[in-house]
């Protein structure tokens, strides 16, 4: 049994449905303490229970998430005909670095797009801000490679989704008005 001041993997997986919850919240500036009362109002609304998560599990997510936006920062000031570095993915929290680090590398890749209206531009929400299309795709194997290689791999799996009638992007793109997709605004890598 982990001591009582330590992260446990079954408080992890308890909050791991509230990830994008935690990541979101630690972009819009919010505090740790007050991330608990927004999973209390996401729980009072039908989703999953996190009861048994501690603040040491929530520490490890809050790291995480603060390690994931780095990233993203990282990978985005880099120019795409270098490497990717280390620096532009992050473990994700259900992820034990010792033991996975032994084992062939696998990646989960989140990416943002801005949505297009019918004339071109750019659809913003109530705020002026670009409202972004979510999606994702995966990464097998070695990251040994060139920025441009993740974005073709991104723009592939946006490709697809628009190809095959993805429902979820389709229905995030109908919701706002869009009809296309334009420049990707986040690549959040991260490895498992």
């Amino acid at each position: 049994m982990a001591p009582i001041n330590q992260p446990t993997a079954q408080g992890i997986s308890l909050l791991t449905p509230y990830w994008s919850t935690i990541v979101s919240a630690r972009a819009e500036g919010y505090r740790r303490y007050e991330v608990w009362s927004i999973l209390q109002e996401q729980f009072q609304a039908g989703g999953p229970s996190y009861q048994g998560a501690t603040i040491f599990d929530m520490n490890l997510m809050w790291t995480r998430a603060g390690d994931l936006l780095n990233a993203d920062a990282a990978f985005g000031a880099a120019n795409p005909n270098n490497p990717v570095t280390s620096e532009m993915w992050a473990w994700a929290p259900w992820t034990s670095p010792t033991t996975a680090s032994w084992q062939t590398p696998n990646y989960m890749i989140n990416y943002s797009y801005t949505m297009l209206d019918a004339e071109g531009n750019v659809i913003l929400d109530e705020n002026g801000n670009p409202l972004l299309a979510w999606g994702a795709t995966d990464w097998q194997g070695s990251l040994d490679t060139l920025g441009q290689n993740i974005l073709n791999r991104v723009e592939g799996s946006v490709t697809a989704s628009l190809g095959t009638g993805s429902p979820r992007l389709l229905a995030q793109m109908a919701a706002a008005g869009g009809v296309s997709l334009g420049a990707i605004v986040n690549v959040q890598i991260l490895r498992f």
